[in-house]
C-alpha cells in the first residue's frame, strides 16, 4: 500500500500493479486501488495549517491478541518506529537534525516530500532526494493484549519485548473489573443476580484458582481461570427459575472443565488432579446425579480419588 500511495493517486488498477513492480494482475490489486483512491480523496478534504499549534493529546492504539501474528512482519517499518529511540517529540518537529527517523522501503520512489518529511522541515527544493521518512510521535501509545500460555500462538520475541513494557493482569484483577459488584453485573449482562449469588460465583472462582496454585500441578498463576470464563454463568442462570445449581454445573462442564483438562494433559495423575480441581470448584455443592436409590453413582469415586472440600 505504501508503494502505491507514494506514486500518487492511481487512475486505474494497472497503476497499482506498476507501482508494486509486478507484471501480472492479482485479485487484491482491485481492493488496493479502491482503498488508495479513498485515502487520496479524503486527504484532499483535510486542511492543514502548519503554523497553528494545537494542544497535545494522547492517542491509544489497541491490538487485541497481539501474539497471534508474526509482529515483525505485520508492523513492517513500524517495528522500528515504535522504538523509543525513533519516536519524534513535538519540540523536534521542523528540524530533521534533531530526530532519528526511518525511511520506508519505497522511499527511493518518492520524488516529493510527504507529510512526515514536511513535519521534519524537509522541503522540495529540486535537489533534495532525502524523502520518504516515517515516524510515530511520542504521544501515540500502543497497547497489546495477549494470553501468553496459549499453545496455538507464537511467543513474543525479545526484539519486540524490548519495545514494550509488560503488565500482568491477574485472575483476581479480572474478577474485580468484570463483576466487582451487582450493579456492574446488571449493566453488562442484563441479568438479575443477588449479591449473595454473586459472592458465591466469586468464591468458587477463588477456590478453584487457589487450588490451581498447588505446586503438584506444575501450573502457576498464569494458568488461573480469569473472570471472562465465570462471566459466562449469565448464559445459563435464570432468576425466575432459581436454577443456580444447574447454571454452575453448566459453567463447569461447558467452559471450565475442558480448559483445566488441557492444563493437566500429560501429567501422570491427570484424572485424579481433575477431580481435585472439580471438588475445589463445587465444594460441597456439586449437583447429585440420579442413580440407584437416588444416590450419586460417582460420589464414591470422587471421595476415593479426590481430596474434597474447598481449596
Amino acid at each position: 500500500m505504501v508503494g502505491v500511495l507514494v506514486q500518487g493517486k492511481p487512475q486505474k488498477v494497472k497503476d497499482v500493479r506498476d507501482a508494486l513492480g509486478r507484471n501480472r494482475h492479482r485479485q487484491k490489486d482491485s481492493y488496493i486501488f479502491v482503498i488508495a483512491q479513498k485515502i487520496y480523496d479524503d486527504a484532499g478534504k483535510i486542511e492543514f495549517d502548519d503554523t497553528k499549534k494545537t494542544e497535545r493529546k494522547n492517542f491509544v492504539f489497541i491490538i487485541d491478541e497481539i501474539n497471534r501474528g508474526e509482529m515483525s512482519k505485520i508492523l513492517g517499518e513500524l517495528f522500528y518506529s515504535i522504538d523509543p529511540g525513533y519516536r519524534v517529540k513535538q519540540d523536534d518537529l521542523g528540524d530533521e537534525n534533531k530526530t532519528t527517523t526511518i525511511r520506508t522501503q519505497y522511499a527511493n520512489l518518492q520524488k516529493k516530500p510527504n507529510k512526515f518529511d514536511e513535519a521534519l522541515g524537509i522541503k522540495d527544493d529540486g535537489e533534495n532526494e532525502n524523502y520518504g521518512h516515517f515516524f510515530v510521535p511520542e504521544n501515540v501509545y500502543i497497547i497489546g493484549t495477549m494470553n501468553d500460555i496459549d499453545r496455538s500462538v507464537d511467543s513474543i520475541d525479545f526484539a519486540m519485548r524490548r519495545r514494550f513494557a509488560f503488565k500482568e493482569i491477574t485472575a483476581k484483577q479480572s474478577q474485580e473489573s468484570m463483576f466487582g459488584n451487582v450493579k456492574k453485573w446488571k449493566e453488562s449482562t442484563e441479568k438479575d443476580i443477588s449479591p449473595e449469588l454473586l459472592d458465591e460465583l466469586k468464591n468458587r472462582m477463588d477456590d478453584l484458582n487457589k487450588k490451581i496454585l498447588d505446586p503438584k500441578y506444575h501450573l502457576g498463576q498464569a494458568y488461573q481461570i480469569g473472570g471472562a470464563y465465570f462471566l459466562k454463568f449469565a448464559k445459563y442462570y435464570d432468576s425466575s427459575k432459581k436454577n443456580e445449581s444447574d447454571a454452575f454445573k453448566a459453567l463447569w462442564e461447558n467452559h471450565i472443565e475442558g480448559v483445566v483438562r488441557e492444563y493437566l494433559r500429560g501429567l501422570d495423575k491427570d484424572d485424579k488432579f481433575l477431580i481435585e480441581l472439580k471438588n475445589a470448584y463445587y465444594g460441597d455443592k456439586e449437583p447429585k446425579k440420579p442413580g440407584v436409590n437416588g444416590e450419586n453413582p460417582t460420589e464414591g469415586t470422587d471421595k476415593e480419588l479426590g481430596e474434597g472440600g474447598n481449596a
